[in-house]
């Protein structure tokens, strides 16, 4: 079983190299409709590897503020590192779009 957790997602704008437009909020989750960036976490050691998230946007509080519910796409990812207070970092290939923390006490299950 997939390990999901809430996390708090600052967007960047598009001025700072951000998205286009917002991921959209999910109202109920299929696989056509969650956002699959990579994600890195700066503090972890991860030897080189880069792994796909799995996110839902559950609520989209400002323009450049989200709640997600978040994983990883892959079973064999390192799920240790999706812990309470986590800081990480969204890509869309090599351009960084988002910033966001993983949420304390929020564990989730699908």
């Amino acid at each position: 079983m997939k390990k999901w957790m809430s996390a708090e997602i600052k967007w960047l704008t598009l001025k700072e190299g951000g998205r286009r437009v917002p991921v959209p909020v999910v109202l109920c989750e299929k696989p056509d409709n969650r956002y699959c960036p990579v994600i890195v976490f700066p503090n972890a050691i991860t030897n080189g590897e880069s792994w796909s998230a799995d996110i839902y946007i559950k609520l989209q509080i400002s323009d450049y503020e989200s709640i997600a519910k978040i994983s990883y796409l892959s079973e064999e990812a390192p799920f240790e590192l999706i812990q309470e207070g986590a800081c990480f970092e969204l890509y869309e290939g090599n351009k960084l779009v988002a910033t966001g923390i993983i949420a304390e006490g929020k564990y989730v299950e699908r």
